[in-house]
C-alpha cells in the first residue's frame, strides 16, 4: 500500500459524485474530527475512538448520512485493512493499494449498509469490492 494519511474533506465532490451513482443521491456526506465522538454527541453508542467512518439514519424519513473521520492516518487504513483480512478479503485487500481505493472503497462499504439493509461487515465489504472502479483521484497538493 502506497502509505499517505486521508483528509476525506479534499475528496467530498468525488464522495457525493459516488454516492449519487450508485442511488444515495440525498445522502449526506459529515466528515468530522472523531466518529466516536460524534456519534456519542447525537446518542449513538460507539467505542471505537479509531473509527473511520459510519452510516446512519438520524431520525425517520431523514437522509441518511455518511460521517468520516477528519484524518485517517495509515494506522488506521492498516487497521481497517486488517479487518477485512480476518473477514477472509486477503486477496481482495491487495487491491486497496493506494489511498484513493481505500476511501472509494471505505465509502461504498458505508453505503452498502443502506443499500442492502444488513450490518454484516462481510457482506458490506464483499459489496463495496464488486463496485470498486477507481473513480477517486487525489487532489492537488496530495503526495
Amino acid at each position: 500500500m502506497q502509505h499517505r494519511d486521508l483528509y476525506p474533506d479534499q475528496y467530498r465532490p468525488q464522495i457525493e459524485a459516488l454516492l449519487s451513482e450508485i442511488g444515495l443521491e440525498s445522502c449526506e456526506v459529515l466528515v468530522v474530527e472523531s466518529v466516536k465522538d460524534w456519534a456519542q454527541a447525537v446518542g449513538i453508542p460507539e467505542d471505537d475512538p479509531f473509527r473511520a467512518a459510519m452510516v446512519t439514519i438520524r431520525s425517520a424519513g431523514s437522509a441518511p448520512t455518511v460521517v468520516l473521520r477528519r484524518h485517517i492516518t495509515t494506522d488506521i487504513q492498516t487497521s481497517v485493512l486488517n479487518g477485512m483480512e480476518v473477514r477472509g478479503f486477503l486477496e481482495e485487500v491487495d487491491r486497496l493499494d493506494q489511498p484513493e481505493l481505500f476511501l472509494e472503497h471505505l465509502v461504498l462499504h458505508e453505503a452498502a449498509h443502506l443499500l442492502l439493509r444488513t450490518q454484516s461487515e462481510a457482506d458490506c465489504d464483499d459489496w463495496a469490492f464488486q463496485h470498486l472502479a477507481g473513480r477517486f483521484r487525489a487532489p492537488d497538493g496530495a503526495a
